[in-house]
């Protein structure tokens, strides 16, 4: 599942490593880097030294470190094993570049999250291998619209922001082996579609504000991390 930072996770999700990022500079291969996102990996450590194998990344503190508290409803607490903070790393859009250099990811041994629109590339088989891999693959919707219905890169509006995030979990599910979907990340930003996600979804990833095209994209800070259900409730599960 994703957790924010204390490490919050739906339980039953996906692997809760490569969960939903937020801040940092786009990756080239359609993706957004993010400090503060919801992965299990990466971040500064508590004192750690040395790096790990094969990622490089920092060893965590083995001791000393207070388990998260507070009232949780009926997520899981995941410790955090030393790190005060996480690195998750997002790609959207089901391009053929990040199929094309899906390899290279993979060999980076860093747990990633895919936000797969299912009518661009949706039926590619690296996403089924990328699942088996331990990757979140996420709902980026059907056919990528603005939340008026305009602006569909991959296809046509299939009437609602409802049946664009039904559809695409759907594909993820059936094609790709997927038994939960927990994060989304919303075409262009906009906010409209949270309404729709508040039942679907644990966490909206967002995006960088000040689109030219999208000045609602102002109303939400830059790469911010939204929890769109509501307590206890994702899904329509409870």
């Amino acid at each position: 599942g994703s957790s924010g930072l204390g490490g919050a996770s739906a339980s039953g999700g996906p692997s809760g490593l490569g969960g939903a990022s937020a801040s940092g500079g786009s990756s080239g291969l359609g993706g957004t880097g993010a400090s503060g996102g919801s992965s299990g990996l990466g971040g500064a450590s508590a004192g750690a030294s040395g790096a790990s194998e094969p990622s490089g990344m920092p060893n965590p503190t083995s001791s000393g470190v207070a388990r998260p508290s507070g009232p949780f409803g009926s997520l899981t607490i995941l410790d955090w094993a030393g790190f005060k903070a996480a690195v998750s790393f997002t790609f959207d859009d089901s391009l053929a570049s990040q199929i094309s250099n899906y390899a290279a990811l993979r060999a980076t041994n860093v747990h990633l999250t895919f936000y797969l629109v299912s009518n661009n590339n949706g039926t590619n088989a690296t996403w089924a291998q990328a699942a088996k891999d331990g990757q979140e693959l996420g709902n980026h919707t059907a056919h990528h619209c603005h939340d008026n219905g305009t602006g569909c890169v991959w296809g046509g509006y299939v009437g609602s922001l409802g049946a664009e995030l039904d559809q695409c979990t759907m594909e993820l599910e059936q094609k790709f082996g997927v038994s939960d979907v927990w994060t989304v990340a919303s075409p262009y930003g906009d906010i409209g579609y949270q309404t729709s996600e508040a039942t679907r979804f644990l966490l909206n990833r967002g995006v960088q504000a000040g689109s030219s095209h999208n000045p609602r994209r102002a109303q939400r800070r830059p790469l911010d991390y939204v929890n769109v259900a509501p307590p206890g409730q994702c899904g329509g599960a409870t």
